[in-house]
């Protein structure tokens, strides 16, 4: 696959804004018991701690997870196994319809990725599957991350595929998401599960949840983007 070759400079500043005018958002969950995958407690530690939360068992990018093929933004396709090799991979689902907490997360990553020095962004892609392909084509997902990007060097890249294997790719990585519903004023309500999955070469110890600070992204890409090196 190949990097998106433009850029929207200044986003970041938009997004910050963006941050502050989002409201509550009732059709997102967090992952719950039983849905998503289980994390230990974590709390504030020493600055070489990790901040998200630790999964108890890790996620691998192996067999049907990693070979699912992809088209993408970008016009092409790929599989989570080539982003993610030799590369640290932020693997979130949502959709471009999403109220709040989609842009919200998406805007949040942007900002710390913004913070980070050159080197250690250049190994970041930061991959969204659309829980709503229907709607969500590749170029509607181009449209949207391109508001994301903020000029920075790591590849924001929508993954768009039928919603069956969406659905079943989620069930793997233990992400909750329901079907598209399209309510009487044409709004499109999609539950899906708000964590963020943190890939390093293929392999996830740790996901972050919809209220993690760009602070705390910042600070664990630092660290994870050490174990490449």
């Amino acid at each position: 696959m190949s990097r998106r070759s433009t850029r929207r400079r200044g986003g970041v500043a938009v997004l910050a804004i963006a941050l502050l005018t989002v409201t509550a958002c009732g059709q997102v969950s967090e992952p719950t018991e039983g849905q998503a995958p289980a994390v230990l407690s974590t709390s504030a530690g020493a600055a070489d701690e990790m901040q998200g939360a630790p999964l108890a068992q890790p996620l691998v990018l192996a067999g049907p997870v990693a070979d699912q093929v992809f088209q993408t933004s970008d016009g092409g396709t790929t599989t989570l196994g080539e982003l993610g090799q030799g590369h640290l991979l932020l693997l979130y689902f949502g959709y471009t319809n999403c109220p709040d907490v989609c842009p919200t997360t998406l805007a949040t990553i942007s900002i710390a990725l913004s913070q980070l020095p050159a080197d250690v962004v250049a190994d970041v892609r930061v991959a969204m599957v659309t829980a709503d392909p229907e709607r969500d084509t590749p170029a509607v997902l181009a449209d949207y991350l391109s508001h994301f990007d903020g000029g920075n060097d790591a590849a924001f890249v929508g993954l768009h595929a039928p919603l069956a294997e969406v659905h079943a790719l989620g069930s793997a990585l233990d992400v909750p998401l329901s079907a598209p519903v399209v309510t009487d004023d044409g709004t499109v309500i999609v539950d899906h599960g708000a964590q963020v999955i943190g890939f390093v070469d293929g392999r996830a110890d740790t996901l972050w949840l919809g209220s993690t600070s760009s602070a705390t992204y910042a600070h664990d890409l630092t660290l994870l983007d050490r174990q490449l090196r």
